[in-house]
């Protein structure tokens, strides 16, 4: 499917990948909807910026790239809605009842889980139980965003 799942931390190359991504993904709407009501573009932001693709695989990676992911998907939504790089996230998304970053990875991590939980397939489930997955990276990193309170 084009995403190289691995233990040499190349997460990292592919997070930087779509941060890319979603800046252009952006740029292309803006070019092509920029003219569009306020309706229509809150409609394409939440068609083409609702799932970041592999981000459910994302394991922990440096803060710093985990935060050049998040910068990119506030300036994607304030690209194509045309607001100034000066107003507020959290009240640009809350307003346009839109989700921000953290509540689209949690969303993804969520929904993986649950379709791997669900499945009938018996590796996996084998794999779901085993003491080398319940503490892997990617298991702690859900856990952690799922379940931590910060």
């Amino acid at each position: 499917m084009g995403y190289d799942i691995n233990c040499k931390d190349r997460d990292a190359e592919e997070i930087l990948r779509r941060r890319r991504e979603l800046y252009s993904r952006a740029n292309l709407l803006k070019s092509r909807f920029g003219g569009c009501s306020r309706p229509v573009k809150l409609y394409l932001f939440k068609t083409f910026f609702s799932s970041i693709y592999c981000a459910s695989l994302w394991a922990p990676v440096n803060k710093s790239i985990m935060n050049q992911v998040r910068v990119a998907y506030n300036d994607s939504f304030r690209i194509l809605m045309g607001y100034s790089r000066r107003f507020s996230a959290s009240r640009m998304f809350a307003e346009n009842n839109i989700n921000d970053f953290e509540a689209v990875r949690r969303t993804a991590a969520y929904s993986l889980l649950q379709r791997l939980a669900n499945s009938e397939n018996s590796i996996l489930n084998a794999m779901l139980s085993s003491k080398v997955f319940t503490q892997s990276s990617i298991t702690m990193s859900w856990k952690q965003l799922l379940f931590s309170e910060s």
